[in-house]
């Protein structure tokens, strides 16, 4: 599991070992608090990885591009 804090939202990623492919696929939880609390799920990403840190990090890095385009409607939207 890897965690970091970035921009006022907490991401947690975690993998998932496939037995089918024999491969690890990445999932992350991204939370933050505006006027409440609110969460994003990062599940259905195609790639897959041969390591369990490489799907860790590559969670981390999708996670970390979903919280820039979302900061960055909302000061479209502004």
């Amino acid at each position: 599991m890897a965690y970091v804090l970035y921009r006022d939202h907490t991401i947690i990623s975690t993998a998932v070992y496939e037995v089918e492919t024999g491969r690890w696929k990445l999932t992350a939880c991204i939370s933050w608090q505006a006027s409440g609390d609110h969460f994003f799920f990062l599940r259905d990403c195609p790639e897959r990885f041969s390591r369990v840190e490489e799907a860790e990090m590559a969670g981390l890095e999708h996670s970390k591009s979903w919280v820039d385009r979302k900061l960055v409607s909302a000061d479209l939207a502004d």
